[in-house]
């Protein structure tokens, strides 16, 4: 399974690397952090369609 984290810069302050925990369920774990706050999809609404766009449409190219 392919995984793409998405998250905000002190998701990692807060809990510890998140990758380390979710490479336990899925072998290809990517992250992509985005600068914004607590409300991602009205912070930064471009950069989290671009990013999971990018993730959803890899290898479709």
């Amino acid at each position: 399974m392919e995984l793409r984290l998405i998250d905000v810069d002190d998701l990692e302050d807060l809990y510890g690397d998140p990758l380390v925990i979710w490479r336990d369920w899925a072998e290809d774990v990517t992250r992509h952090g985005i600068d914004s706050g607590h409300h991602m999809s009205e912070d930064a609404p471009e950069e989290l369609s671009a990013a999971l766009t990018d993730f959803l449409l890899r290898g479709r190219r």
